[in-house]
């Protein structure tokens, strides 16, 4: 074998281990911008969106504890100062009025009292505010045996559970499922129930806000972790959609009716609060990311798998024409000699 063709040999040789040792750089490449895409910028977004979901749950417990205390301070009132009823009925009203005027997110709110626990004559003290076209409003509507909110699911959500004197915060606070406003509003909202107590810490009432999720809906919709990614946000403990960009019309339906949404939903109950999980579909293509929040709202996103190949379409071509480089410059330095 003469010297040209023994060179040939090499060349070949060296061209098949350099073209397989780039297709191994690439596939390595690949997964590590991958990784590094999830873990960086999808995971930026989503703790971002995460941390506002959390920062308007505290929000809404800390305007809902402060009713609550607004009400025992008119419990005090009446049993430590002796304050005509016709002058609690006129705070009450007048305290709603002012904790909910500039309060945009609220839908209403009241104060639910005990049976006689401000007076005797007072079975049901409950007043209430609400807003209709954007004007607060105040009425004595729901304070009847008719509505009986002794009997309402979010009452007895409190009375179900020991008023929640078992829990370790300043008040026990209860969130009820979604449910939508089929009395004024028309829209998805959920109400948060504080229980009001006395110096010896015995249930005297609660507290209730209710809350609008519309916020929640449109800031989902502003959300694109990629170009075509989709977002969603369900209730864990009650398995309901609360927004889908894809599929805007099942709101308020069950995650059963996907099965990936109920797979997640399920697994969502074994994770940390604020984990982030990465989970892929088996039937589309697509990619899911999700993570829960800390009142139990699981945010989301269907990634499709052709928006993270554009990510390391530049990190491969990069690669490749590294490698191209790299032979021609092997070429040129052996066929000159």
């Amino acid at each position: 074998m003469n010297i040209k063709t023994r060179i040939l040999v090499f060349v070949i040789l060296f061209e098949i281990l350099a073209y397989s040792t780039l297709q191994l750089f690439n596939t390595l490449i690949y997964k590590e911008s991958l990784d590094e895409f999830k873990q960086n910028e999808i995971q930026a977004v989503f703790n971002g969106t995460i941390s506002r979901i959390n920062h308007l749950t505290e929000q809404m417990q800390g305007h809902v504890i402060d009713l609550a205390l607004s009400g025992e301070q008119l419990y005090f009132l009446r049993h430590q100062k002796s304050t005509p009823m016709a002058d609690i009925k006129e705070l009450a009203q007048r305290t709603l009025q002012n904790k909910f005027t500039s309060f945009e997110q609220a839908m209403g709110g009241g104060l639910w009292y005990q049976p006689q626990v401000l007076d005797e004559q007072y079975r049901y003290f409950g007043p209430y505010v609400y807003k209709e076209n954007k004007q607060l409003q105040f009425t004595w509507d729901l304070n009847t045996p008719q509505y009986d909110y002794f009997s309402q699911d979010w009452y007895q959500l409190a009375v179900q559970q020991g008023w929640g004197l078992n829990q370790s915060s300043y008040r026990p606070i209860f969130w009820t499922n979604p449910y939508y406003d089929d009395a004024g509003s028309f829209s998805l909202m959920m109400t948060i129930d504080a229980v009001m107590l006395d110096d010896n810490r015995s249930p005297i009432g609660m507290a209730t806000l209710d809350w609008s999720l519309a916020e929640l809906s449109e800031f989902l919709v502003s959300i694109k972790v990629t170009e075509n990614a989709q977002s969603f946000l369900f209730h864990r403990d009650s398995e309901l959609i609360i927004g889908f960009t894809d599929k805007p019309q099942t709101v308020q339906q069950l995650t059963d009716d996907f099965p990936w949404a109920a797979t997640l939903v399920a697994q969502s109950r074994l994770s940390k609060v604020n984990s982030f999980g990465f989970e892929q579909l088996a039937i589309e293509d697509k990619y899911i990311f999700y993570q829960l929040s800390e009142s139990g709202f699981i945010f989301g996103s269907l990634v499709p798998k052709n928006d993270l190949s554009k990510q390391v379409d530049k990190v491969s071509s990069w690669a490749l024409i590294q490698g191209k480089s790299m032979k021609k410059a092997y070429d040129f330095n052996t066929f000159s000699r």
